[in-house]
């Protein structure tokens, strides 16, 4: 059944193929990925080929979206909170005296050792952006799910900074690989709040992206200490978890994954929302549609911000692109929500890798 998936995908997700010929190729790679067999040169003959193709080519960001992006680089101040994006989903969140950082995955290595070997975190890479973005007042690492571009770090920052993890158990499981003490592990609870200094954090159970020939390991857990190197395939979704933040009179609700429970989020009153758009280019518009309502639609926010949308198999950098097309369609994405925020009379914004903004600003 998972091999036809991956064929509905490919031909969904390849909209101007070369020939025939490059899809049956294409479609060789994958099935040689998800059955293990034992090639040896073929594979990466294959994957020089459809390179050769332009099936791996990042999309530049269209030249529309560079109204949306924005920057502010000073400091929060009298109540007012700084978001800085630092690539996939990871945030740091800074209202001057505390900060928290979300999904950190500054590693980011290329698609080849992804695909084709285990991996480890890249000390030198994650050193030097913890010390350009001056986290040395860091609180606490909460982590929406255990995939590897949102989970990977985690343990290094963890035990380098002497700082808790918040996950779910998978989400420790990979964490417990570091020097960590056990205390500073701790499970997330869909009934919990989480306090680091003024902020107050709550829990939400969420759903992760639909399933695709790239990801479908939905609801599979860690269920042991994940120690590095390992396959990316090892880092198991583990349950997925929005995050609720509360810092005096003023909320922020992060969506590190695009997808929706219906009515989820009926009690639940935003002033901005950052909200997860990766892996949902080449879903119906029928399902963008109700991601919409059911996430913009229901938190009512003033501001929107898009993350989740940049190419994590290259370095972070200020100057991120686009996904290839043969992952996600996130041009598409895009452009389906900034129609609906222009419709809806929403702020849209978008953040280049290590740029900010200043929210609550009196």
């Amino acid at each position: 059944m998972f091999k036809y998936n991956i064929l509905d995908s490919l031909f969904k997700n390849i909209n101007n193929p070369v020939n025939t010929v490059h899809k049956l190729l294409f479609i060789l790679f994958l099935l040689k990925i998800q059955s293990k067999l034992k090639w040896t040169i073929a594979p990466l003959t294959i994957i020089i080929f459809c390179s050769s193709c332009g099936y791996f080519q990042s999309s530049k960001i269209n030249s529309c979206y560079k109204k949306y992006f924005f920057h502010d680089a000073t400091e929060p101040s009298n109540g007012s909170i700084k978001i800085t994006f630092l690539g996939t989903s990871a945030l740091l969140i800074d209202d001057g005296i505390t900060q928290i950082l979300t999904d950190p995955f500054f590693s980011r290595p290329c698609m080849f050792p992804v695909l084709f070997s285990k991996i480890s975190t890249n000390k030198t890479v994650v050193d030097s952006i913890l010390t350009k973005y001056k986290m040395d007042r860091l609180k606490g690492i909460l982590v929406s799910h255990s995939h590897y571009d949102h989970a990977f770090d985690i343990g290094y920052i963890a035990e380098k900074l002497q700082v808790p993890v918040y996950g779910s158990a998978s989400t420790l499981n990979i964490a417990k690989a570091a020097a960590i003490c056990t205390s500073k592990l701790i499970p997330f609870s869909s009934c919990q709040e989480v306090e680091l200094g003024k902020f107050r954090i709550s829990i939400i159970p969420s759903k992760h992206s639909p399933p695709s020939w790239y990801n479908n390991d939905i609801g599979q857990t860690i269920d042991c200490v994940l120690k590095q190197p390992a396959r990316a395939k090892k880092y198991k979704e583990g349950g997925s978890f929005d995050l609720l933040i509360k810092h005096n009179d003023h909320s922020i609700y992060l969506k590190q994954t695009a997808n929706y429970l219906i009515g989820g989020l009926d009690c639940i009153k935003a002033d901005v929302l950052l909200i997860g758009i990766g892996g949902i280019g080449n879903e119906s518009k029928k399902f963008k549609k109700t991601y919409y309502n059911e996430t913009v639609g229901k938190l009512n926010p003033n501001l929107i911000i898009p993350m989740h949308w940049d190419n994590f198999f290259k370095p972070l950098s200020e100057n991120l692109v686009l996904m290839p097309k043969i992952i996600d369609n996130t041009s598409k994405t895009l452009k389906f929500i900034t129609k609906k925020t222009k419709k809806d009379k929403k702020e849209l914004k978008l953040l280049q890798g290590g740029k900010s903004i200043i929210l609550f600003k009196d």
